[in-house]
């Protein structure tokens, strides 16, 4: 089974991509400041290496956080 990673897993596209990669039978890891999965920063990058151990393809979703 391919394991992919989805940065800005919980946004507006992030979470359509996680779905039909899902629907499609992959593994998706969901990358997000506030994830239940993996909750990475991508500012500071702290715990980016647990989340990309294993994995064989990211796809990048994630965006500048607005407001914060």
């Amino acid at each position: 089974m391919t394991t992919i990673l989805v940065t800005g897993a919980t946004g507006t596209l992030g979470r359509q991509v996680t779905e039909r990669l899902r629907g499609q039978g992959a593994d998706v890891r969901g990358l997000s400041r506030r994830s239940p999965s993996y909750a990475v920063d991508l500012r500071d990058g702290r715990g980016l290496d647990a989340a990309v151990d294993g994995v064989d393809a990211i796809i990048h979703c994630a965006s500048a956080p607005r407001g914060g």
